[in-house]
């Protein structure tokens, strides 16, 4: 029989927004911009993040309620059963329409190297994936900074 105090308590939740950065509201017909935004899937997730929830696989994009929607899985564990361990603090999704550099404009690879330079990385959870959103397709990862860590300052064999 197990001991009901060792058992290690999670929530699983998946957080939901239609788009990956914030989005301005509009005001009437006019469309004329609001003083508020509706906040996007990377804000969410990062203010989950402050709140001790941990991504858990790759993101996802849908259809929630006739819209289209962008979701990540998370969870929080009520415990800590691991002190000590690395701890994710913010997430990003990084997206190019190429793969590679084209016409002098910087593709996925450069970017995601960029970013790796500045202190983010990639870890097994980074889910590369070609997403359709409104009509338009873009190569994505997503990318996250950890707390104690440091990025390498070159990047051996970088072309």
């Amino acid at each position: 029989m197990s001991d009901k105090k060792n058992i290690i308590r999670i929530i699983w939740d998946v957080v939901i927004s239609e788009e990956i950065e914030d989005i301005d509201n509009e005001i009437g017909a006019l469309n004329w911009k609001s003083l508020s935004t509706s906040p996007g899937l990377s804000t969410i997730v990062n203010q989950r993040i402050k709140e001790d929830w941990l991504v858990i696989g790759g993101f996802c994009h849908g259809i929630e309620d006739g819209k289209e929607v962008w979701v990540q899985p998370m969870m929080q564990l009520l415990k800590n059963p691991y002190p000590g361990n690395k701890k994710i603090t913010e997430w990003k999704r990084i997206t190019s329409f190429n793969l590679h550099k084209k016409n002098g404009k910087d593709g996925l690879v450069e970017i995601v190297n960029e970013q790796i330079k500045n202190g983010w990385n990639l870890v097994r959870y980074s889910s590369l994936s070609y997403d359709i959103h409104k009509g338009i397709g873009k190569w994505g990862i997503s990318m996250w900074k950890e707390m104690c860590c440091r990025a390498p300052s070159e990047i051996p064999n970088e072309g």
